[in-house]
């Protein structure tokens, strides 16, 4: 199983607040590159939404 994350985060330096940002388990890091303002400094506020998925199922949409 791999788990897809969903989190609020903010930019500190432009102030961009986002309600979707999308990382799987694995890439959670201290800060992010801001897609406003080229700066590094997007943090996450809170978890929102956890998917398990399984990378052996297919699904139909």
């Amino acid at each position: 199983m791999r788990i897809r994350l969903n989190f609020e985060s903010k930019c500190n330096h432009c102030g961009v607040q986002s309600g979707e940002f999308w990382l799987w388990e694995e890439e959670i890091k201290d800060k992010y590159i801001c897609g406003n303002c080229g700066h590094q400094e997007v943090v996450l506020l809170r978890q929102l939404e956890r998917v398990e998925i399984d990378p052996w199922t297919k699904e139909d949409k």
